[in-house]
């Protein structure tokens, strides 16, 4: 790989886990992850490779190369998946990426608001 990246390795504090490390190469220039690594005990990794391209302003994946190997249950694969038809941008509203709880959250600040509204109103009334 000749793109120029930072190594990080990252090493549980507490070994109670599979996880020996994982080691994740981050591109210098856009910080994009093109790489990835993750050792287990047992001699087991999953790496995963990717490419990316660039349409317009955004950076997307363009291939993704993913290579297992967990020897104590004797599995070994590598899967490679291609990446395009992206539709960026389709003018979808914030609510839509909201969750449950933050509409349910949304739903009541705006409640709040409107019971203030009303008491202000009610009070700038009594007041005239």
């Amino acid at each position: 790989n000749d793109i120029p990246c930072w190594k990080i390795t990252l090493v549980p504090k507490q070994g109670r886990g599979d996880i020996i490390q994982e080691e994740i190469w981050v591109n210098k220039s856009d910080y994009t992850f093109p790489r990835n690594h993750t050792s287990y005990k047992r001699n087991a990794f999953i790496e995963v490779n990717v490419k990316y391209r660039k349409e317009g302003e955004n950076i997307l994946f363009d291939e993704m190369n993913a290579e297992f190997n967990f020897p104590r249950i004797k599995v070994k694969a590598n899967a490679t998946a291609g990446y395009k038809n992206y539709k960026i941008n389709l003018g979808l509203s914030d609510e839509f990426f909201l969750t449950d709880e933050d509409k349910r959250r949304l739903k009541e600040e705006a409640g709040r608001k409107k019971a203030e509204e009303a008491a202000k109103k009610k009070s700038e009334k009594e007041n005239k």
